[in-house]
């Protein structure tokens, strides 16, 4: 497989006198191909072009013209970019902070400069140029959430902050949970957490205490020693025992 020739733009004069010097005889197709190193089907579409009158002197100025109209005016178009993106670069080059580049980019970016183009000029991120911060101007303030949630603690004296902040949002008040904890912490309404250990055993009474028998003991025998335990269980009357 041979490699692919370098791609180049035949201008139309060369077209023109190449298309004459082959019907006139003075070259053949394969000399052409060889001398100027141009395929077979391209010099076949020149020709076709050059019997229907295409490739005419008026025609291939015609086309020369709007080739270098059509570049003259690709260059003023980047031209006219080049100087949006420097003049935006300028501005920002004077030590702009986030907020001030998308100051920057909102008011001075110019018509036909997109965001895109301005953020990327600016090395900013699209993402931030679109942020904006979320402010709430009706929102309550520490004292409103701190009635709140005594209001709360009173119909539900063992709330934490969790459960108190579900409530807060049934009341179509919503607030982080971080922020209620932060609260009931500085003012004193956080709930003490329950012991989960519950002595069962209390020797402070004036009736008489069984002695340890087991104490000092090592048994050095089977059935020298029989030990037994009690076993609380809760229920709705109280608490049962079972040994």
């Amino acid at each position: 497989m041979t490699s692919r020739g370098p791609y180049r733009r035949h201008s139309m004069p060369f077209k023109l006198q190449l298309c004459q010097d082959i019907r006139a005889g003075v070259i053949g197709r394969r000399d052409a191909q060889r001398t100027h190193q141009i395929s077979a089907n391209l010099i076949h579409l020149w020709l076709t072009q050059f019997d229907r009158g295409e490739l005419t002197s008026e025609e291939a100025e015609a086309r020369v013209i709007a080739e270098c109209e059509a570049r003259i005016a690709a260059l003023e178009r980047k031209v006219g970019q080049l100087t949006m993106e420097l003049d935006l670069v300028k501005k920002n080059s004077e030590g702009a902070t986030r907020s001030g580049q998308r100051e920057i980019l909102h008011r001075h970016r110019p018509r036909n400069c997109s965001v895109r183009r301005g953020c990327k000029a600016m090395n900013l991120p699209r993402s931030t140029f679109y942020y904006r911060a979320v402010f709430s101007e009706t929102g309550p303030t520490d004292a409103e959430i701190v009635a709140l949630i005594e209001d709360i603690q009173d119909e539900f004296p063992r709330y934490g902050y969790r459960r108190v902040t579900h409530e807060l949002r049934r009341h179509g008040l919503i607030v982080n949970h971080k922020k209620v904890a932060r609260i009931m912490r500085l003012t004193g309404l956080s709930i003490k957490p329950r012991r989960r250990y519950t002595r069962t055993t209390d020797s402070r009474h004036d009736q008489p205490i069984q002695p340890n028998l087991y104490r000092n003991r090592i048994p050095d025998r089977p059935d020298q020693v029989w030990v037994t335990d009690f076993t609380y269980i809760r229920v709705a009357q109280g608490c049962e025992c079972w040994t």
